[in-house]
């Protein structure tokens, strides 16, 4: 029973990169957001162990599409990482390549890698922290691409909508922060901070509101971090 209480026990905390270098626990990524293409099949990011001890760290290549909502990730050999596996001793920094295999044609392909703190056993026992960090790799396609968003909201409730935005464009749209503005009074938005929207994909935000700024036929000034705005007017719920 005393070899159960000291055994370590792991957690896995899952980081998805924003923009920066991404340094959380003992982990620095950098970059953090890797663009490849026609002209630059391969590149390289940099990982280094800011902690006291050695650590290990698995990197693994995904397919990245969005559906219904959601982000799916599929394994793939489409995109080489090397070295899939390594030791990182404290204080140093290893080079990871990176290696585009199929080329985008008319629509960019997005890809995630995901970079995994491998568990030791040793060390004083407890709780250790495993890093889990997603970082988005985007393949630019041969011919000129862009984004082109399309947005709809529906009432959902008293006080309550949510807010469709469709990027029927070649190219994604991050979306750093996403506002709401009414003539009506204060929205507030839930999950549109660091909001990518993949090309041919659909994301979805929800709004709320104590007043009638979110009800039917009320209209919304969606607006970016960057200041591009959409106006938008709710419909009535199917």
């Amino acid at each position: 029973m005393k070899s159960l209480l000291r055994a370590p026990c792991f957690l896995i905390l899952a980081l998805t990169l924003a923009p920066g270098a991404s340094q959380a626990q003992a982990l620095n990524v950098s970059p953090v957001r890797v663009e490849l293409g026609p002209q630059k099949a391969t590149t390289t990011i940099s990982v280094t162990n800011r902690g006291t001890e050695a650590t290990g760290v698995q990197i693994r290549p995904y397919v990245w599409a969005q559906r219904h909502n959601a982000d799916q990730l599929t394994p793939t050999r489409d995109l080489l990482v090397s070295p899939p596996i390594m030791t990182i001793g404290p204080g140093q920094t290893h080079l990871v390549r990176l290696v585009l295999r199929k080329p985008a044609h008319s629509v960019e392909s997005s890809y995630r890698i995901v970079l995994d703190q491998l568990p030791s056993v040793d060390g004083p026992p407890g709780v250790k922290v495993l890093l889990r960090i997603s970082m988005p790799v985007f393949a630019l396609p041969v011919t000129k691409a862009y984004s082109h968003l399309a947005w709809r909201a529906r009432a959902t409730g008293p006080g309550k909508a949510e807010v469709e935005v469709m990027n029927s464009g070649g190219r994604h749209v991050q979306i750093g922060a996403l506002l709401a503005r009414s003539d009506l009074g204060s929205v507030s938005v839930e999950g549109g901070a660091n909001l990518y929207v993949l090309p041919g994909a659909m994301r979805r935000v929800s709004v709320s509101a104590t007043t009638a700024a979110v009800a039917e036929g009320a209209s919304l000034r969606m607006l970016t971090k960057g200041g591009q705005g959409e106006d938008v007017v709710i419909q009535r719920s199917n």
